[in-house]
């Protein structure tokens, strides 16, 4: 895979296509420049679907280590990340450059499973939330599937129903419990980023650049929390449904520990009120609906925070 990857972006592969074109298409005169042209453009509109289908190659071959967890390496801490923020701004979405806090890195740590599925047997929508947790793809690319954690936990049914009622009551657990966490380090983060903009109307001179790139963390770290609350409502839906439909087919004493749990960490969603971000809808970070018509949903984030 590698040496596919460094074959496709070499100088040298870049030689060879432009030489077979030229010897294919001489421009000479007003035909041959138009020739060229017609050439070139298709290969800037695909751009953007060749560096996401890259991207998707190498997420396929990113290791994983403990629970999933992506290994440090240079394909998962600079390539993903770098392509992402390229096509992140291509889309018209907030990114800084600044380096992140400790709590701001903490913060994205945290919201690693909440933003995998809940499943670790859904190999294909994990791929995906991959890229969507590093901003190739746009956020909340995979949804809609209401079977995405049955059908994976029906796959290793055995002789018996206990083990899966067991299951969904410990992943609802693990939520629950994880949420309390998230909340309180989203808290301190948000505390900070109003201290950000505090100092920032105080700084004598403050270059646009660093504005910009200020403002647009705030913009990130909103949107990122905004997500992770989206998805633990999911994610606590797809444990409701999946308990529901076991239940149906198999009714056992098991599933009822399972619902409590369930229960459990429907209340605890009420925690992230105390964040007071509302949780991101269809992919779109919008924090107040009355912006510029037609802006990135991201600079609406921006402008709210700019005003304050």
């Amino acid at each position: 895979m590698a040496r596919a990857a460094l074959f496709c972006f070499s100088p040298g592969s870049a030689m060879s296509a432009r030489s077979n074109r030229e010897t294919r298409s001489p421009a000479k005169g007003r035909e041959g420049a138009g020739a060229v042209v017609d050439a070139i453009r298709p290969s800037r509109v695909l751009a953007p679907f060749a560096l996401v289908f890259a991207c998707l190659l190498l997420a396929a071959c990113a290791r994983t280590g403990d629970f999933g967890r992506p290994v440090p390496n240079i394909v998962n801490d600079t390539v993903l990340p770098f392509a992402g923020g390229v096509v992140a701004t291509a889309r018209g979405e907030a990114v800084s450059h600044f380096m992140l806090t400790d709590d701001e890195r903490e913060l994205r740590d945290r919201a690693w499973r909440f933003l995998m599925p809940a499943h670790e047997r859904a190999y294909f929508q994990r791929m995906v939330a991959k890229l969507s947790r590093t901003r190739v793809l746009p956020r909340m690319a995979w949804r809609g599937d209401q079977e995405a954690y049955l059908r994976p936990l029906l796959w290793s049914r055995g002789v018996s129903p206990a083990p899966l009622f067991r299951r969904i009551g410990e992943d609802a657990s693990a939520d629950r419990i994880l949420i309390a966490s998230f909340v309180a380090l989203a808290r301190s983060v948000v505390e900070s980023d109003d201290a950000r903009l505090v100092l920032m109307v105080r700084v004598q001179e403050l270059p646009e650049g660093d504005a910009q790139a200020a403002a647009a963390r705030i913009a990130e770290n909103r949107c990122l929390v905004a997500w992770v609350r989206a998805e633990a409502e999911s994610r606590a839906s797809l444990y409701r449904h999946a308990l529901e439909r076991l239940v149906v087919e198999a009714p056992q004493i098991e599933g009822a520990s399972a619902e409590r749990e369930v229960i459990a960490l429907e209340a605890a969603l009420g925690m992230f009120e105390y964040v007071g971000i509302e949780p991101l809808r269809e992919g779109r970070c919008e924090h107040d609906a009355a912006g510029v018509a037609g802006a990135p949903s991201d600079s609406l984030v921006l402008s709210d925070f700019i005003k304050r």
